[in-house]
């Protein structure tokens, strides 16, 4: 899929993309702020996504991940719904990522 397929999805325009997988696509600048995008894996191994300015404000993240994702920053985690309510639990992120956020949890 394309993000030109994407964005013309019933599923998107309701704001409810539920398990989708997203490998070798460039979404940067989309807006999924309020979205549903549980299960959803931004990227595989060899197909990363492109996720750079992706607004992700008060997105629902459960059990997504972001392992294989491209130009992904803490301020867009931290602006997700998951984050905000501390429920990150099997959220996937790239270790840089992880590493950050944990740092600024234990307040290092």
């Amino acid at each position: 899929m394309t993000r030109e397929q994407l964005v013309t999805t019933k599923d998107f325009h309701s704001g409810e993309l539920l398990d989708v997988q997203m490998y070798n696509m460039d979404i940067s600048g989309l807006d999924l702020s309020h979205f549903n995008l549980t299960g959803c894996v931004f990227g595989s191994i060899r197909n990363s996504t492109n996720v750079s300015e992706v607004i992700f404000s008060d997105a629902i993240i459960t059990k997504c991940n972001f392992w294989q994702s491209i130009g992904l920053t803490t301020e867009q985690i931290k602006s997700t719904w998951n984050y905000k309510h501390g429920r990150m639990d099997g959220v996937i992120l790239p270790q840089d990522i992880q590493a950050a956020l944990d740092a600024e949890k234990e307040g290092k």
